[in-house]
């Protein structure tokens, strides 16, 4: 069985109460209100299909992006398109990707299931989990891509963005595709200092983005890719099943573009948060990780810690299925005060028990 965060049924069934959610790295602010409005200006239509170009929904990604219509493509949520990738790659001839450990789980599930090798490049808490300049002799001729969490999912932790470059120039004379997921980029204090998007002029880059986490639009389910490569956004297209994209989901992706208040005010609670989480982690006993997202990985000398945690209403996010990672290893959300400061009284309970 696979294991993700914000499984609130399965706690509700079993402590026959909702749950205060740590383990899914959504915006605390929830659905911004002209998402909401759009959404229910759109119900009118739920009887007729959807556009399966999703015209209006790329036009106004395209000009927020300031790119090309054509080299963008959505999906129901970045999972469905990373499905699509898998599909597309097999028919590159080469079976070969390269992945970071720990990284988003959901990689390794969609490119074996159609029959890719995941051949792993190992991060250490030693390095803080990041990648290095070694990474560079492990990209050869014999991937046919290589995956990268742009902030990793769980570390939280960004490469060096002079680094990146040169991955994707090592990618491109090697004949790899480098994709850079970067469904939690605009939660970073400069997302558009670090995002490769000036990049995708490369046929060898593809960049995926989500809905999802920065506008609380989990259960909306949306998600888009950038990329040059037109043949290859075709086979990914092809591989999509039909009306992917409903016509709920395209009007609030198109009213989410323009909740620039919204955004820049996640963007400042979040840093406010983080670091005040970083330093009562440590007040708690706890190694973090210098995490730059909206979450943060830590370890704990508890291994029952999310059993002990969720008896006391709080919900967190165990890492025992993420590769390099052990049963000490946890990921909670950065939420509001309220919610971090319930948290952490919790952790100083534990620790003076």
């Amino acid at each position: 069985m696979r294991v993700h965060g914000g499984d609130i049924l399965s706690y509700e069934a079993q402590f026959h109460k909702k749950p205060l959610d740590f383990s899914v790295n959504v915006s605390p602010l929830g659905l911004p209100e002209g998402v909401r409005q759009a959404v229910i200006n759109a119900l009118d239509a739920s009887g007729e299909y959807p556009d399966t170009d999703c015209r209006m929904l790329r036009q106004a990604l395209a000009d927020y992006h300031g790119i090309d219509l054509e080299w963008i493509l959505c999906g129901n949520g970045a999972a469905d398109l990373i499905d699509r990738l898998a599909f597309a790659l097999v028919g590159t001839g080469k079976k070969k990707i390269l992945l970071t450990a720990p990284t988003f789980t959901e990689y390794r599930y969609a490119f074996e299931r159609y029959g890719l090798e995941c051949v792993s490049y190992p991060l250490s808490y030693e390095n803080g989990f990041a990648i290095t300049e070694d990474i560079l002799n492990d990209i050869t001729p014999d991937l046919t891509a290589v995956m990268l969490c742009e902030p990793n999912n769980p570390t939280g932790k960004t490469t060096d963005r002079k680094l990146l470059i040169r991955i994707l120039e090592k990618c491109r004379s090697c004949g790899v595709m480098l994709i850079i997921d970067e469904c939690f980029q605009e939660f970073l204090d400069e997302p558009k200092v670090h995002t490769m998007q000036g990049h995708l002029e490369n046929n060898s880059l593809l960049i995926l983005k989500s809905f999802t986490k920065t506008y609380a639009m989990a259960g909306i389910r949306l998600g888009y890719c950038l990329c040059a490569d037109q043949e290859l956004l075709n086979t990914m297209e092809q591989a999509a099943q039909p009306w992917a994209v409903s016509g709920l989901a395209q009007a609030a992706g198109v009213a989410a573009l323009k909740e620039t208040a919204y955004l820049k005010k996640v963007q400042i609670q979040n840093q406010n948060e983080r670091n005040r989480l970083k330093a009562a982690l440590t007040d708690a006993g706890c190694k973090y990780v210098q995490g730059e997202a909206n979450y943060l990985l830590f370890w704990h000398d508890r291994t029952d810690l999310a059993e002990i945690l969720a008896k006391q209403g709080i919900l967190i996010r165990t890492c025992t299925d993420y590769e390099g990672l052990d049963p000490h290893w946890y990921r909670v959300a950065v939420l509001g005060k309220e919610e971090n400061d319930r948290l952490l009284e919790e952790l100083a309970q534990m620790r003076s028990i």
